[in-house]
């Protein structure tokens, strides 16, 4: 460790044009060995934090499929209202129809009986000529007979058919309405789990902010001078690109996140000030870059620094879906609400083929994915990540997956 670190302090030794040099500085013998020690310290902690987080990290990936169900029982159970509504309109239609035929029929039975109706039937058939025509007239009384039975039948029938199809209905809906409560059993589980693992993650990031500020004390003499050349506007655009390779090959031997905290920011200064040198250059010559993609990530850099909530639609919190749906809701993408279901919108496209604005999938698979984000640039998406940071800028993480949406 020691032999690669002074390697690497040796190399970083920088002449510019202006004539200032700059050189990180070296490690003595006691600083290198506590340098060793604490970065041991720090990569064990760290190794117990990130198995907690993968757990956390699974946990959350299981609450979004859960809500996911939700939603989509929820979905159900509506359209099988709506069902239930409108069979019940059919079956008040059927019963004033009912009604109306039994009135009829009813209203015909009292003419009957007032005029003595039987004796009239009787009278009907007595007054056959022949047995043909008693056969003729009897059928014609057994018809209006049976005819009003029929039409009662029938009506009856039909009404007990839609009564069975709003009980089938109401029980669809029962089933649905068990699942759900099943489902938020299930999250309360999965909250009450996350909830008696944060303690142990909070005793480890304690221990690990110890540590962290002993290697701030050992690291920071390294790169300071590299990072004051960043900041002296006398470093010309080739002085800045040496310094930020140079940062570059420095920070994979940082362990201390406030000194790291200061490369990155010192590196991306650097590479702001370099592209946007060349930016003019290029506009200078006629170019010009994609409005689309550059409005999409302005407007989700303002989110930075907001909660991750499970379920959170945004604007002051968000889950990882959450947060795309929103920022492209924003520009009229329609995106569908959960991670599953945004995995299948735009068109794929390959990790070499991505550009920023694209959808980037993370864990899981690229079938069904954990976790969706909106890729930055540079290897780096912007995302709802998860309780612990919120909405941040960083790395990809267990790529999966990649859509194209923006037109």
């Amino acid at each position: 460790m020691r032999k690669k670190i002074t390697s690497l302090v040796l190399a970083i030794s920088l002449i510019f044009g202006t004539g200032i040099k700059v050189s990180a500085t070296p490690l003595t013998d006691e600083q290198e060995k506590q340098k060793v020690e604490e970065t041991k310290k720090l990569d064990d902690v760290n190794s117990k934090i990130k198995g907690l987080q993968k757990q956390m990290d699974d946990l959350t990936d299981q609450l979004e499929l859960v809500y996911s169900e939700i939603e989509k029982n929820n979905n159900e159970i509506e359209k099988y209202k709506n069902e239930i509504k409108l069979t019940e309109k059919q079956v008040d239609k059927l019963k004033v129809e009912l009604k109306e035929k039994e009135n009829i029929l009813g209203d015909r039975i009292k003419s009957l009986s007032k005029t003595r109706g039987v004796e009239n039937y009787l009278c009907v058939l007595l007054s056959a000529t022949s047995v043909s025509d008693l056969i003729s007239k009897f059928e014609a009384v057994e018809k209006v007979i049976n005819l009003d039975n029929k039409i009662i039948g029938d009506l009856n029938s039909k009404k007990g058919e839609l009564d069975d199809k709003i009980k089938k209905l109401n029980v669809k809906n029962e089933e649905l309405d068990k699942l759900n409560n099943e489902n938020k059993a299930k999250i309360e589980e999965f909250n009450k789990r996350k909830a008696e693992e944060q303690p142990m993650i909070d005793q480890l990031n304690a221990e690990k902010s110890k540590i962290e500020v002993n290697l701030e004390g050992v690291e920071r003499p390294m790169v300071q001078p590299l990072i004051d050349a960043v900041n002296n506007s006398n470093s010309s655009i080739n002085d800045l690109k040496n310094v930020r390779d140079a940062l570059r090959n420095i920070r994979t031997q940082i362990k201390s996140p406030a000194v790291e905290t200061d490369v990155v920011n010192a590196i991306e200064k650097a590479k702001s000030i370099i592209q946007q040198s060349e930016r003019t250059e290029m506009l200078s010559r006629g170019g010009a870059g994609n409005a689309s993609s550059n409005a999409i990530l302005n407007y989700a850099s303002q989110f930075v620094g907001r909660r991750y909530v499970t379920g959170g639609n945004g604007p002051d919190s968000f889950d990882c879906s959450g947060f795309t749906a929103y920022v492209f809701g924003h520009f009229g993408y329609g995106l569908p609400r959960t991670t599953y279901t945004q995995i299948n919108q735009g068109t794929p496209i390959s990790y070499n083929e991505l550009q920023p604005g694209d959808l980037v999938f993370e864990r899981g698979s690229a079938s069904a994915p954990g976790h969706v984000a909106i890729y930055w640039g540079n290897g780096q998406v912007i995302h709802a990540a998860n309780s612990r940071e919120g909405v941040v800028v960083g790395p990809i993480y267990h790529y999966v997956a990649a859509r194209r949406v923006l037109r």
